[in-house]
């Protein structure tokens, strides 16, 4: 093998350095988890998703509706970083566990199958589709634990996780979703636990008996297969012990061989042997995700700090205060119980799992959180709707009833706890006509936060809310209803979607309670039905009894209907969970000092000699060429006459490039005042004709060399010889140059 030349042997350092920095600092992935949301929602909306989870046997699966409506694909003109990448190449790099397997759900050896396996090869294929390309998965099946999964996503090793990673699951103290960005929910787990048949465990509340008698003697256990399950499960059963299994098989091994351990979350297999074992339902969901690089969202940037308003900061604290109170009330049950006592059968979310460490309300408030413990006032938008026995707003009430906002005013109490006030928090409700208008106002500093009954999978201006916003832990998930007329005959969710095909000929509607809703309605049947907006479910139950081309309705909740509705009305179950938060604003952020390059910011470095606030040195330093590595660069001495310079390099030219005394600018350089035009100009054109024979001299040697081989050795002789003599008649040339200018 040849030795590369010395020149390039130099060159390569520097070029190793500045890839490595290009990588490390590549943007795209805020587009990647828009590509993918798209592709998932067009795989949700025409049953795909469905359809691959049924042929995998999972039984215990329920869809999170997180993301409603058409997500739109980056447009391709503008695809940059992660994602240019990967429709350049072709493959996306997934990482996974070694040997993780969950019957069904996927089970990652090489090569991968299950749920999750076909769910992001397809989701990947029709990015690729969409862009006008083949797009496939390559599998990185060597990492030990899902925490090493994410740093390697950290670290540009992988570009994304296996999409059956749980929304709830930590690494280190913080969650995955806060951390990372998680993609909408690909599937739900509706979690269950299985007990042997001898155990005469076939309930949570006998679980739960033999979890206190088994301490009594020895250390109660429970088996648990996959990380984000593992932490709930410890969450749920705080007094035993969480074994983790890298697959279900081992499990229920443990299960059947171990008599300490009690019960497992863990699947069955379609052809095992079961009969010694019983499954129960827990009443658990735990939404899934791909997760990706999180990118700091340039509009939250700002160049100078000093011009955030107070309450553009402060938000994230008071978004982690708001979670650690809905945590402490999971903890106590106390949610529970205020949905217990207003007869509302809820879900529980595996989003916001509790880990030691987390939650951790800050020492010292500031800006938005700062504003609400001054003024003992918790401002939250809330618009007029009425869904009870959860929510009810009317443009008559001068206040919010319901379970939601219970919750709310006993969060805003336990928040004024935390920092020792002497008065209590309160809850001060700004009312709207709608959502859009309530989170204009959050965008504007009008109000707090909103309120806790906000459609998770919502948008905001047509973009999903959570990309401009940030969501609290899920505050409240129900099962959602459809209701439709008992003359139709329809008793199933599928019944009605082939009764609404076959009438697609009528001009048929649907009504929904709530924007969100409604976006959702669209997303399913709106190519079939048009649909209309309520803000009281009264109203839309009356619309749907007398309109005969209303063929159904969605509420935001629907308990046991009253004998009012129950004689004309049917509701319908479906396995679509809605789920509801609060929304708080992002903070502003100091684009300075975060490795990215923000150009439109007025950012010209990243770090670095010469480097001060992402700004070069005034007339000293100057930045380098505008690349995600720039930095600032010695502007003195680089032979470029930069701004509030007057020559660069040449005679005259003192340390900080100002000409001296007797000499002016010309061209780059200082020349003596004395110097004619005419000099000037035959110097110049002199030295260019030299230059152009060099080059053509340097031009005819190499084509001679490459074209007769057999005559190298003597015309490099005679070619040394020749550039030797050329070269001393150019010395002597500058010689009586200079000649010149030392006479005038």
């Amino acid at each position: 093998m040849r030795a590369l030349p010395l020149p390039l042997l130099l060159l390569l350092p520097p070029l190793l350095l500045l890839l490595l920095l290009l990588v490390a600092a590549e943007s795209g992935d805020e587009q990647l988890a828009q590509a993918f949301d798209a592709a998932l929602l067009s795989m949700h909306n025409d049953g795909t998703v469905e359809a691959i989870v049924a042929r995998n046997g999972i039984r215990n699966q329920a869809r999170v509706v997180d993301c409603i409506g058409q997500f739109v694909y980056p447009a391709k003109e503008n695809v940059t970083g992660t994602l240019a990448r990967l429709l350049e190449q072709g493959y996306v790099r997934v990482g996974a566990r070694t040997n993780y397997s969950s019957v069904g759900y996927g089970t990652y050896t090489d090569p991968p199958n299950g749920a999750a396996p076909e769910i992001e090869q397809e989701v990947y294929r029709r990015i690729g589709e969409h862009y006008g390309t083949n797009l496939s998965v390559r599998y990185n099946l060597t990492f030990a634990t899902a925490n090493a999964v994410m740093d390697a996503i950290s670290q540009g090793v992988t570009d994304a996780s296996p999409c059956n990673y749980g929304q709830g699951g930590f690494i280190g103290v913080q969650r995955r979703s806060v951390v990372f960005r998680q993609s909408c929910s690909t599937m739900g787990e509706a979690m269950e636990m299985v007990s042997t048949v001898a155990s005469g465990i076939t309930s949570v509340a006998d679980l739960e008996k033999q979890i206190v008698l088994a301490n009594k003697h020895t250390q109660a256990k429970l088996g648990a297969v996959g990380t984000s399950t593992f932490q709930t499960i410890q969450q749920i059963f705080l007094d035993a012990v969480v074994v983790a299994f890298d697959s279900d098989e081992l499990a229920l091994t443990a299960l059947r061989g171990d008599p300490s351990v009690l019960a497992a979350a863990a699947y069955r297999a379609e052809n095992g042997e079961y009969n010694d074992l019983i499954w129960y339902p827990i009443d658990y969901v735990i939404p899934m995700s791909t997760f990706f690089r999180r990118e700091n969202n340039t509009a939250n940037k700002v160049a100078n700090i000093s011009t955030v308003k107070e309450w553009e900061t402060g938000n994230d604290q008071l978004a982690a205060v708001y979670n650690a109170a809905l945590v402490w009330l999971a903890s106590l049950g106390m949610q529970e119980n205020i949905f217990d006592s207003y007869n509302v059968s809820v879900i529980t979310m595996g989003d916001c799992v509790v880990k030691e460490g987390a939650y951790v309300v800050p020492t010292t408030p500031e800006g938005t959180l700062k504003a609400v413990m001054d003024s003992q006032l918790l401002r939250i938008g809330i618009f007029h709707e009425s869904a009870y026995p959860l929510m009810v707003v009317t443009k008559e009430m001068a206040t919010a009833l319901g379970a939601m906002p219970e919750i709310e005013r006993v969060v805003a109490t336990w928040i004024s706890r935390q920092f020792s006030s002497a008065l209590p928090v309160l809850v001060n409700y700004t009312f709207f006509d709608n959502s859009e208008a309530a989170f204009a106002a959050l965008a504007s500093g009008e109000i707090d936060v909103t309120s806790d009954f906000m459609f998770s999978g919502g948008l905001y201006q047509g973009v999903s809310r959570r990309i401009n916003f940030q969501s609290s832990c899920i505050t409240v998930a129900t099962y959602l209803s459809v209701l439709t007329q008992k003359w139709r005959n329809v008793t199933t969710i599928s019944d009605l979607e082939r009764y609404i095909f076959s009438h697609q000929n009528e001009t048929l509607s649907m009504g929904t309670l709530g924007l969100g809703y409604q976006q959702f309605a669209q997303s399913l049947f709106g190519q079939y039905v048009q649909v209309v907006y309520f803000e009281q479910d009264t109203a839309m139950y009356s619309a749907l009894m007398r309109d005969q081309k209303m063929v159904a309705a969605i509420p935001e909740y629907v308990g046991t209907l009253s004998a009012e509705y129950a004689t004309s009305l049917v509701k319908l179950g479906t396995q679509w969970i809605s789920p509801n938060c609060a929304y708080f604003r992002k903070d502003k952020v100091s684009s300075c000092g975060d490795n990215e390059l923000d150009v439109a910011l007025g950012e010209e470095c990243l770090s670095g000699i010469g480097c001060v606030n992402c700004k070069c040195q005034g007339p000293t330093y100057k930045a380098a060429a505008p690349t995600p590595a720039a930095a600032c660069v010695l502007a003195c001495g680089d032979g470029v006459v930069d701004a509030l310079e007057e020559c660069d390099g040449t005679h005259g030219c003192s340390t900080d490039c100002v000409c001296g005394q007797g000499y002016e600018l010309h061209l780059g350089k200082c020349e003596k005042h004395t110097l004619s035009t005419g000099k000037k100009v035959g110097i110049i054109v002199g030295s260019a004709v030299g230059a152009l024979i060099i080059i053509a001299l340097i031009v005819v040697i190499v084509a001679l060399v490459i074209s007769f081989p057999f005559l190298r050795r003597r015309f490099m002789a005679e070619g040394v010889k020749s550039m030797h003599s050329h070269m001393y008649g150019r010395a002597t040339h500058h010689k009586r140059a200079a000649a010149i200018h030392t006479v005038h």
